[in-house]
């Protein structure tokens, strides 16, 4: 993942390098210990996005889902954030993964010098008004794949994995 710095303005002259940094998912990564590519990737998206568009979560998989301190906010504020919409976002959450489905409520440090947050609790907990204030306009979910996927025995032939659909069942290959 990369943060990067674009300035293309052409017609002013001015011109920027783009530069790699730190995202707030890199640090989730590395503040979790989550390797992203195991459990079959990671499917990052934002809470609005998720909301408004209907989007479908791999349960298989892990999912980061960015901003849930800010749905609907129209402006940043440094005083804090509006969390009317947390629970309409807590609810559709729980249509998927259940009340008592484990996640993880993190913000990165914003300085090298300051602890990050993490706080993993069942979905449900979240619901409780007294824990909207541990919310900020950095708040990310990370939710823990929920299931596996099956592997595809051709497809495994197919790329020579196995070498027959009969030697993937010996292995164990469901």
């Amino acid at each position: 993942m990369f943060t990067f710095l674009s300035l293309n303005h052409a017609p002013t002259g001015i011109t920027a390098d783009i530069l790699p940094g730190i995202s707030h998912e890199d640090s989730l990564f590395s503040d979790l210990a989550i390797d992203p590519y195991y459990h079959g990737g990671c499917q990052t998206l934002g809470a609005a996005d998720f909301l408004l568009f209907n989007r479908q979560l791999l349960t298989d998989s892990h999912v980061v889902m960015r901003h849930v301190g800010s749905i609907g906010e129209q402006s940043f504020s440094s005083k804090g954030v509006g969390l009317k919409t947390l629970p309409v976002l807590l609810k559709q959450l729980q249509k998927v993964y259940g009340p008592d489905y484990q996640v993880v409520h993190y913000y990165p440090s914003q300085y090298p010098t300051c602890k990050h947050f993490i706080d993993s609790r069942a979905l449900s907990e979240f619901l409780k008004p007294e824990m909207y204030k541990t919310f900020t306009p950095f708040s990310h979910f990370y939710i823990p794949p929920m299931s596996t996927s099956c592997i595809n025995k051709e497809m495994a032939v197919q790329l020579g994995i196995v070498s027959d659909v009969n030697m993937a069942q010996k292995l164990g290959v469901p």
